[in-house]
């Protein structure tokens, strides 16, 4: 078992769906999909103001096997419970390397209700 391996947990893809509210309207819920093994490190957390408030912002990479297909915008949530989005696409490991694998950047995002 590499370290890879051990460092690894379980992280499922999340897809929006949205329904009509009988109003004109759409409700927006957030289902499971498809579950991948990802190494995942927070990076940083820093404070920012967003929109007059003072809030915390962690940054996280994501060491996912090559072709599991996150994009930009992408919402994972990982076995702790912590939901991240994907800010970056996908920059697979160099060839020679011998790991088939690719990073992406995300940070720690709430889903909104």
């Amino acid at each position: 078992m590499s370290l890879l391996d051990r460092m690894s947990q379980e992280a499922t893809l999340m897809r929006r769906t949205t329904t009509d509210d009988g109003e004109g309207g759409t409700v927006s819920s957030w289902e499971p999909s498809a579950t991948f093994q990802a190494a995942c490190a927070r990076d940083s957390a820093q404070v920012a103001t967003l929109g007059g408030k003072a809030a915390q912002t962690a940054s996280w990479t994501l060491l996912c096997p090559a072709g599991t297909g996150l994009r930009l915008h992408d919402v994972v949530r990982l076995a702790d419970g912590t939901t991240l989005r994907v800010t970056s696409t996908p920059k697979a490991a160099p060839a020679a390397s011998g790991i088939r694998a690719e990073a992406v950047a995300a940070e720690e995002w709430e889903v909104p209700a």
